[in-house]
């Protein structure tokens, strides 16, 4: 991985640095996430971000209704399978993104 100096909140060590001071790891036990449910916790934290930030988000021409978890998860998987011309396999993409392979094959990959 290399830093992006231009935009370091992309890049994934800084990003995981900023976590970690921003939230008490390791004190009820040793999971850097510590939610039970981290899909829930992580739906939560959007839906409470796009009602905060509504109306900056309509000012870039955004609807916070389409913005959602899977966003994150598209974007940063475009991103880093972007990056590099022999990247992952797509079977570790979806597996990691949290999607039915079937369905991203049948929809993203055609002919």
């Amino acid at each position: 991985m290399y830093s992006n100096l231009s935009t370091p909140e992309i890049y994934p060590l800084f990003c995981l640095a900023a976590y970690l001071t921003c939230f008490e790891v390791g004190k009820k036990n040793n999971a850097i996430f510590p939610h039970a449910n981290n899909y829930a916790a992580h739906s939560a934290h959007m839906e409470r971000f796009k009602v905060k930030n509504k109306e900056i988000l309509q000012c870039y021409g955004l609807d916070p209704s389409d913005i959602g978890t899977h966003s994150n998860r598209k974007g940063a998987s475009t991103y880093v399978t972007s990056l590099i011309t022999d990247g992952p396999y797509m079977m570790s993409i979806c597996n990691r993104a949290g999607w039915d392979t079937a369905k991203v094959l049948g929809t993203y990959l055609r002919y």
